[in-house]
């Protein structure tokens, strides 16, 4: 009897040392399972507090503690110590809180920028992207980068948004090792914002990459409208856009960025080419054909527009009174920049008896009056 007493209590008392010096790797008990949707919110302070220990007495002191949290200090605590979920739920909601709250976060959203995790990365570049003062701009900066595709969109929309100058360089640098003959998703974006934040350092090298035969036609597309939109106006480099817009040859979509660069670099010798443009466009017979043009022939009259050429104003008012929809629409987008009488009269009509409520909407928004 003794020896089976001391037994049990062997096992007993065995299984209890094993359970609290179990080893890694190890078989654990199984925890109870999250629920997938369950939320991972800083929770409120609760109203009633919940009674503790085996005499039920409440633990005043910490419903004491919980009450005197304030929510940025909730949001600090998940930031700090927060799982990677939680961390990005709280970051979804900073753009919600006062700015001198989100002050408050500044140190720790400067350490999440830095973090390991490329999803909490990727959020605190959006989130820098919302913030109303530049504090952490620069710390977005480094993102771009970086080889995961969700954090340099993140950090690049932010760059863009927040029209951070100081990424110059990095996008300078991104473009000298990029691969400008394979397709690739990233170089068009970044081109664009060059443009955005009026990065020039790097024109000499896109202009290289435009005129070779080598680069991919996309990027060649980005590179015209990035040379628009930095106003490049050298001589020569105009003499080149012409060239491209006039040449028959040259794909549709080439010819119309180089128009639309045309045009927003109010190039005076290209008005004649422009019209010549519009009057072979028009000479098509084939309808499908002609179709094929459209893209092309309202970047024309777009650039006509900013030429301020008068020939314009009659083709376009011809356009408004189109049966199609989106080229009524089209048309009084460009009508919009043209300050006449005549025309202002045409959208006062379009606003208000035209048959389609698009194109009221449209007639009103030229008008400032929607």
């Amino acid at each position: 009897m003794i020896q089976k007493w001391m037994l049990f209590t062997f096992l007993a008392f065995g299984g209890v040392w094993m359970a609290q010096n179990q080893l890694p790797g190890e078989d654990l008990p199984a925890e109870k399972p999250v629920e997938e949707n369950a939320s991972t919110e800083i929770p409120e302070t609760e109203t009633k507090a919940k009674s503790g220990g085996a005499d039920g007495v409440t633990d005043k002191s910490s419903v004491a503690t919980e009450q005197a949290l304030t929510k940025v200090q909730k949001a600090i605590l998940v930031l700090r110590f927060g799982n990677s979920q939680q961390v990005r739920e709280v970051l979804g909601g900073v753009h919600k809180l006062e700015e001198a709250e989100q002050r408050e976060l500044i140190p720790y959203l400067r350490d999440l920028l830095q973090s390991r995790d490329p999803l909490v990365q990727r959020k605190a570049a959006e989130t820098v992207g919302f913030l109303p003062f530049p504090d952490l701009d620069e710390g977005v900066i480094p993102l771009l980068e970086s080889k995961s595709d969700q954090v340099y969109y993140a950090a690049l929309n932010t760059v863009e948004r927040k029209k951070i100058s100081a990424a110059g360089p990095v996008l300078g640098k991104l473009f000298s090792e990029a691969d400008f003959t394979k397709n690739n998703n990233r170089i068009p974006d970044l081109i664009r914002v060059s443009g955005e934040i009026g990065y020039k350092e790097s024109e000499a090298l896109l202009i290289e990459k435009l005129k070779s035969e080598e680069t991919f036609y996309e990027f060649r597309t980005a590179i015209l409208k990035y040379l628009g939109d930095t106003k490049h106006a050298a001589p020569e480099m105009l003499a080149y856009m012409r060239e491209l817009a006039f040449n028959k040859e040259e794909s549709i979509s080439i010819r119309s960025y180089a128009v639309y660069a045309l045009g927003v670099l109010e190039d005076a010798e290209a008005k004649t080419g422009l019209i010549e443009i519009i009057r072979d466009i028009d000479a098509i017979e084939d309808p499908d054909e002609k179709t094929k043009y459209t893209r092309l022939r309202i970047q024309v009259m777009k650039a006509l527009v900013l030429l301020k050429d008068e020939s314009v104003k009659k083709e376009l008012m011809d356009m408004a009174r189109d049966d199609d929809v989106l080229a009524r629409i089209r048309a009084i987008r460009l009508l919009a920049d043209i300050k006449d009488p005549d025309i202002i009269e045409l959208l006062e009509f379009k606003a208000k008896y035209d048959s389609s409520i698009k194109v009221q909407a449209e007639a009103k928004k030229a008008l400032g009056s929607e």
